[in-house]
């Protein structure tokens, strides 16, 4: 997760993660589009393994 905001010049401030989902706050400059960015850390949970 934080590599991913990294290449977007954004910053993880918090991270919680639970079962089946996670809560992430996340600063992001106003460049970026908040779908690309979810999609991109979407896809990295998903290959995250559990637990």
């Amino acid at each position: 997760m934080r590599a991913v905001c990294g290449d977007f010049e954004a910053e993880l401030v918090q991270f919680n993660c639970e079962a089946n989902h996670v809560h992430l706050l996340v600063n992001f400059p106003p460049k970026v589009t908040v779908s690309r960015l979810v999609n991109s850390l979407k896809g990295v949970s998903s290959r995250s393994p559990p637990g």
